[in-house]
């Protein structure tokens, strides 16, 4: 779910599972939060294809031979992805990973007022 007032920004795609997100709005831009709890950094991607932010995990080889009585969770695999509106800098985009989260940094593209007279003919 991505709040209206947020909505022209980007739209939220997701795979199958849902992967808890926030999306923050910041003095210059926003910012994303993913928790993707007991994934190294080294596993997760973020790419950027034209307008379309993904961020997956594909920790192939890494399976557990473990017997559950109950599974909630399982980040292993996802892929989730943002369509970034034209308001984002795709030059200034930042990621940390810290304690399970995935933090995303997005700036806006600085407007420049212009100003112009026009002569009339």
């Amino acid at each position: 779910y991505i709040p209206q007032a947020h909505s022209h920004l980007y739209k939220q795609k997701c795979d199958q599972r849902w992967i808890p997100s926030n999306i923050l709005k910041r003095e210059n831009g926003f910012e994303i939060q993913i928790a993707v709890p007991g994934i190294s950094k080294e596993d997760i991607e973020i790419t950027l294809k034209d307008s379309i932010l993904s961020v997956s995990s594909k920790s192939e080889g890494k399976s557990e031979n473990k017997m559950y009585n109950l599974k909630q969770f399982d980040y292993s695999n996802f892929e989730k992805r943002f369509e970034l509106s034209d308001e984002i800098n795709r030059e200034k985009i930042d990621a940390k990973y810290e304690d399970g989260v995935l933090r995303i940094f997005l700036e806006n593209i600085e407007k420049t007022e212009i100003q112009k007279i026009i002569d009339i003919q």
